[in-house]
């Protein structure tokens, strides 16, 4: 019964580090799909691709992993709280990786429009918030770090609260400047997709209070 016990826990530090594996993919692709925007180039926009490809492939792999120790093992009640808030943290990472790759097409649309800087600056920013809060929120779950998770959550309101001005600036640009209504919808579309990863992050952070 001991040498089982030793081989769940095991099994339970694979899960852990495969987690915080897959949210670093996910940063590293989200990253370059913003960078994008700055520096369009079609190699790295196939490395997106592919990074997501793989991301998808370890998402799967998660899953199969939390199904396989629900099924053979005899996890204690704690443990099997801790097995299903990982599969929802999956379901969370898996929107993530879908909304980047939504906003990687969009550069890929955007490439050959003239940007004007004020709406790049706007994504910019909030794109850093989102940035940092995907680079925390696995870790505070894995550290049940609940001071963090709240900080988190107070980070979605300030996305939020960008994007709710993006969507005013957005309006009066296209009242002032009609011709460029196409562009600008692209960039509130990516503002859009931006404020949904955050609010999965925030999702993410705050299964730490049900555990």
């Amino acid at each position: 019964m001991y040498e089982i016990r030793i081989n769940f826990q095991k099994q339970l530090k694979k899960l852990k580090n495969d987690l915080i594996k897959l949210d670093d993919e996910i940063i590293k692709n989200f990253k370059k799909s913003i960078n994008l925007f700055k520096t369009y180039d079609d190699n790295i926009f196939n490395e997106i691709k592919s990074g997501i490809k793989k991301i998808k492939s370890d998402n799967k792999n998660i899953e199969e992993e939390c199904l396989e120790l629900l099924a053979t093992q005899q996890p204690l009640a704690c443990d099997l709280i801790f097995i299903e808030n990982c599969m929802k943290i999956s379901s969370n990472l898996s929107d993530i990786t879908r909304l980047t790759f939504n906003i990687t097409k969009t550069a890929k649309q955007l490439q050959k429009d003239k940007i004007s800087k004020k709406p790049l600056d706007t994504i910019m920013k909030m794109s850093e918030d989102v940035e940092n809060m995907l680079d925390n929120c696995v870790k505070v779950f894995l550290n049940q770090d609940k001071t963090k998770a709240l900080e988190i959550k107070q980070n979605d309101d300030v996305v939020d609260e960008y994007f709710d001005k993006f969507i005013i600036n957005i309006k009066n640009t296209i009242k002032q400047k009609p011709e460029t209504v196409n562009t600008l919808i692209s960039f509130l579309l990516v503002g859009r997709y931006l404020e949904r990863m955050a609010d999965r992050a925030e999702t993410i952070a705050l299964i730490t209070f049900q555990v």
